[in-house]
């Protein structure tokens, strides 16, 4: 088992938007206890086109997931029809 870990662990690094999605969870921690201790959280950024793309990534990983929902019922589906 420990062995199959390892490999979804190894998928799951190389998964699109994986960089992203670590990025933007770090970004919340950062303003949601930052702003305990101090007034304001400055963060800097990349280029506008890579900062407005972390910023769109929920949008595209909600989209993603529903993606992933409708293919399982389906497989689910046509599972219980025996096909």
């Amino acid at each position: 088992m420990y062995s199959e870990i390892e490999r979804q662990m190894r998928l799951t690094r190389q998964s699109p938007g994986a960089q992203e999605a670590a990025m933007l969870e770090r970004i919340a921690n950062v303003i949601e206890f930052g702003l305990k201790d101090y007034d304001l959280v400055i963060l800097g950024t990349a280029p506008t086109g890579h900062t407005l793309r972390l910023l769109s990534l929920p949008e595209a990983m909600a989209a993603w997931t529903q993606g992933l929902a409708a293919l399982q019922h389906m497989a689910d589906l046509l599972e219980q029809a025996g096909l």
